[in-house]
């Protein structure tokens, strides 16, 4: 297996569009809106735009359709079953120097390389806030270039340039402990990888590449030979061995239905279960009941209940065709789904029968089963950043729906107990999430996760909104110091939907959440978040910051995280390692918080 080291020479610099992040994972309360003997009452002026955007959401994605999992193009999962769940990994891109007049291929839109962890698609496939759409992934309508005519017109027309590619570290140490800077990951690596051409338009992924013949008299020149002339997609994905490319996601993984599948139907599910609740219409209970039976149920559609090959590693050998633990990230959609069986099974609509109820139920305790023996499972579990906060979230959840109230209290406490313990250092910073190539997105994507922890630790009567880290920070100081950031190119509204949480939770005594929302995203109170964060909020309210902490309460050794524990390195993602050395920075604040031109930090 290739490890791919978080180092200053790993890191591209990439040119990132400014886009509306999609719905994100979240919780809405259902002793509030559920509960029949307080009944929530709609129409308010405050909420009414986000009311409407709900609604409006839930009829676009009915006219949509229904997907599953079960219908995956012409491509299969290694087990053959297409009831399986199947993902690529999405940062591996084929690394094939072909001989001869073979090609390698790629595959996919050339602007299409965006992170797909928290929703940031191209606008085509992309959830709008403003008017309530919920996730649509247009697969269908994205086709995958094969022909070998049109990559010669593209090579001929000039339209490509070689892309920047990580410097390979073949004689590198197993472990880099060279300390990065404040700049680690905006620090491009200019060196080209001579074993691949690459064609693209831009900075964007390629479509195909064309092979490249070595010289005659460059006896050091090595190639691997292509099985046929012109090479099928599916002799790529098997023959090439692949690389990582962290934050650089290569396109043909949207060629599969399941991770578009997922999100649609969770999307909608909320949006259904939301829309009864505003207007008690049994129309959007039949719609859920029938998503549930697509999804869930049915022979002919439903998903089998793990995730065996969520995030596939391509490739030959032996790891070849493997699931990874990175792949139970893809199903945080049965969070919302989760959430919305719980709504609407508290207003005790007729649709919702009990053969439905049991069929769910059956299918979440087999899935939660799975989450807990798996190899997989077991190694998500321990990750020390967002695949660890989302596995909880996750298994907290189901375990919620099939009513093991005990068992989601259990899983939320060790997760605080444990891993959480070292995502926070004293600054607010998350040093797992900001050594990576995109660190606003990430420092983004895990609060989302601590975030739907923490409400659904509130409906089983756990206050985590108060929990510190061992550096002493809540989840409070890590919103505060990520409004503090320069988000640079990055989306600064992936942060909007977690301070309006964060309001709730903590109150704003000071408008300081308030000031922030205004000035990053003036219509918020139209948007579906904010009607789902109108709950008033169950924890207890946090008097003191980060701002405000005597420095004599903060730990003055640094230690490493106890995940490093017999360890050099740890597996953040699939095949992306990280070092102690290179986290201390983050954890001890010497990475520094960027300031704007006036010498002022972002929005404080």
């Amino acid at each position: 297996m290739a490890r791919i080291f978080l180092s200053p020479s790993f890191f591209l610099l990439l040119t990132l569009v400014a886009s509306v992040a999609a719905d994100p994972t979240d919780w809405v309360s259902v002793d509030y809106f559920g509960s029949t003997r307080n009944p929530y009452i709609g129409g308010q002026s405050s909420v009414k735009d986000a009311e409407k955007a709900v609604v409006r959401g839930a009829d676009k994605a009915h006219k949509r359709g229904r997907k599953s999992v079960a219908n995956e193009r012409d491509v299969a999962s290694p087990s053959g079953d297409r009831h399986d769940y199947l993902s690529w990994a999405p940062y591996h891109w084929p690394d094939c120097n072909w001989c001869g007049s073979g090609r390698g291929y790629y595959g996919g839109e050339p602007d299409n390389t965006t992170d797909p962890d928290a929703g940031d698609l191209p606008a085509s496939n992309r959830p709008n806030y403003q008017t309530g759409d919920s996730w649509h992934d247009d697969t269908e309508e994205e086709g995958i270039e094969t022909s070998s005519a049109h990559d010669e017109v593209m090579l001929a027309s000039g339209r490509h340039r070689r892309m920047l590619r990580s410097r390979r570290h073949l004689d590198r140490p197993a472990v880099d402990d060279s300390p990065p800077t404040a700049s680690l990951a905006r620090t491009p690596d200019l060196a080209l990888d001579r074993n691949t051409t690459e064609t693209a338009y831009g900075l964007q992924a390629s479509i195909q590449v064309a092979a490249k013949k070595p010289s005659k008299t460059d006896k050091t020149s090595k190639c691997t030979p292509s099985p046929t002339k012109e090479m099928a997609p599916s002799a790529t994905w098997t023959t090439c061995p692949y690389k990582t490319r962290d934050g650089k996601v290569n396109p043909d993984v949207r060629k599969l239905n399941g991770p578009g599948a997922i999100n649609d139907f969770s999307q909608m599910s909320i949006y259904d279960a939301m829309a009864f609740v505003i207007t008690r219409s049994g129309g959007y209970v039949d719609s859920l009941v029938k998503s549930i039976q697509t999804f869930y149920i049915d022979d002919a559609t439903r998903m089998n209940p793990h995730m065996e090959y969520g995030q596939v590693r391509r490739g030959p050998g032996k790891e070849g065709q493997q699931g990874s633990f990175a792949g139970i990230l893809d199903g945080r959609g049965h969070i919302k789904t989760v959430n919305a069986i719980m709504l609407v099974k508290a207003l005790h609509p007729k649709a919702w029968t009990n053969d439905i109820d049991k069929a769910v139920n059956q299918w979440m305790a087999e899935y939660t089963d799975w989450m807990t023996k798996s190899s997989l499972g077991k190694k998500a579990l321990t990750r020390p950043n967002n695949h660890g906060t989302f596995f909880a979230a996750q298994l907290a959840a189901t375990k919620l729906v099939i009513g093991d109230t005990n068992g989601a209290r259990d899983v939320i406490n060790h997760f605080f107990d444990n891993e959480f313990q070292d995502q926070i250092s004293s600054s607010g910073e998350q040093p797992f999430e900001a050594v990576r190539t995109r660190p606003f997105h990430y420092r983004c994507f895990n609060l989302e996760g601590l975030i739907v922890l923490a409400k659904i630790a509130e409906e089983v009567g756990v206050d985590v909104w108060s929990k510190r880290s061992k550096r002493g920070a809540t989840i409070q100081d890590a919103v505060d110091f990520t409004m503090r950031v320069d988000p640079k190119k990055e989306d600064v509204h992936q942060l909007v939907p977690l301070v309006v949480s964060v309001s709730r939770a903590y109150g704003d005594p000071q408008g300081r959440y308030a000031a922030f929302l205004s000035k990053s995203w003036s219509t918020y109170r139209s948007k579906p978040f904010w009607l789902y964060n109108q709950a008033p909020s169950q924890a207890k309210q946090s008097k003191r910051t980060v701002e405000y902490r005597r420095d004599d309460e903060l730990p003055l050794v640094f230690g490493c995280p106890s995940i490093f524990d017999g360890d050099k390195e740890v597996e953040l993602d699939l095949d992306l390692f990280v070092s102690c050395a290179q986290l201390k920075p983050f954890f001890e604040g010497t990475a520094g918080v960027l300031m704007l031109s006036d010498g002022t930090a972002p929005f404080q």
